[in-house]
């Protein structure tokens, strides 16, 4: 991957494929795996929760928090997976953009 030029000079990653993942009390993953050519994603969720990669991914307690609101970006493999699950009792939905 290489970062592109916008007006100005300004190296950027632009958006991509979009994928929602509404997750709660138990794990939730995203329906399809990162494309070939993607190795960021941005990812921001609704609700504070944990958040794991992988080709089949569950997400537990024991993995990377995410609190709610925050937009994090990730260096990721292609062809794998994200999962989330809440942290508290209010379910929500993690927003997922495949950065090129």
């Amino acid at each position: 991957m290489s970062l592109k030029r916008a007006p100005h000079g300004v190296p950027a990653l632009y958006p991509s494929t979009v994928q929602k993942v509404s997750y709660t009390d138990s794990s939730a993953a995203c329906t399809n795996a990162f494309g070939d050519d993607t190795e960021v994603v941005r990812i921001v969720a609704t609700t504070a929760c944990y958040v794991q990669f992988a080709a089949s991914p569950t997400a537990t307690s024991s993995d990377f928090y995410l609190p709610a609101d925050a937009v994090e970006y990730f260096n990721v493999t292609p062809g794998t997976k994200v999962a989330a699950i809440r942290v508290s009792t209010t379910s929500g939905t993690l927003c997922v953009c495949e950065m090129a």
